[in-house]
């Protein structure tokens, strides 16, 4: 497991996350109109925390665009990670 500590390493994985999300609602033509997501430590211990959750309401959509941390610049990664 990894522990992901830079904004831009996390951006990329929940942009992959809202590819995989978006493909997954239009193979069943559906759309979603909450994001949530949830972060674990890999090492909890060290971390200080197990993790943390956020959602937020949005437009239907099933859009990778819509759901991708690109369209809402102002919701920043929170960092509690020690700097290693």
């Amino acid at each position: 497991m990894c522990d992901y500590t830079q904004a831009k390493e996390i951006k990329v994985v929940l942009s992959k996350i809202a590819d995989q999300v978006a493909g997954r609602l239009r193979h069943h033509q559906v759309q979603g109109k909450v994001v949530s997501v949830g972060i674990d430590y890999a090492d909890a211990e060290e971390a200080g925390t197990s993790g943390f959750g956020v959602q937020m309401k949005i437009d239907p959509t099933n859009h990778t665009d819509d759901l991708s941390p690109k369209k809402r610049p102002h919701v920043q990664p929170y960092n509690s990670c020690p700097d290693h």
